[in-house]
């Protein structure tokens, strides 16, 4: 079974950098979420859920204490192992990463190996992580391939099940039909299905 872990990045972002970094992300928000220049989540595949926020800046409920200042939150849930996990966010986000993370007095530069982007990611990062719980040990491969054949099954109901067929003959087309599209396996033993990963 896949584990599954949360992780969360916190950092105080320096007042001048507030407002470029939140264009940053709002231009995140209109392009495509999940499949953009800079920061495309649907490309890393340990990912099942994220966010990046910044917070503002808020003053302190005790008297005479400074305010808390503008942070940047990244929170995710993901499979594997944590090296591996941000390693992939480093890599797949590319140039990206720089453009988000280099806003930070100590965040990367061109200079920095993946190595180092983990180091600084690590570094800021020593909070109480939450989950996002949706579905408890399955993989974002799998997941993403179930998703696939939900859809493969859906359009083939649509468009090539007549109302005329039994159920069972819908069934067998329709196992048929999967079997094609190369993502479905049969156990004889059992005849039970497995979907191909």
């Amino acid at each position: 079974m896949v584990t599954q872990h949360a992780f969360t990045f916190l950092a105080p972002l320096p007042d001048d950098r507030v407002a470029p970094l939140r264009k940053l992300l709002q231009q995140l928000m209109q392009d495509d979420v999940e499949d953009n220049q800079w920061f495309p989540m649907m490309k890393m595949e340990t990912i099942h859920f994220a966010r990046l926020l910044i917070l503002k800046e808020k003053p302190s409920e005790r008297k005479k204490a400074p305010a808390y200042p503008n942070y940047l939150v990244f929170s995710t849930n993901y499979d594997g192992s944590l090296d591996a996990h941000l390693r992939e966010i480093v890599e797949k986000s590319g140039d990206g990463f720089q453009a988000i993370f280099g806003h930070f007095l100590d965040g990367p530069t061109e200079s920095f190996t993946t190595k180092d982007c983990v180091a600084f990611l690590k570094r800021h990062s020593d909070y109480r992580a939450y989950f996002y719980i949706g579905t408890w040990g399955r993989s974002v491969q799998q997941i993403r391939h179930e998703e696939k054949v939900r859809q493969l099954a859906e359009d083939f109901l649509d468009q090539q099940a007549s109302p005329e067929e039994s159920p069972r003959q819908i069934w067998q087309n329709m196992v048929k039909y999967l079997r094609q599209q190369n993502v479905l396996l049969e156990k004889q033993a059992y005849r039970c299905y497995y979907f191909k990963i």
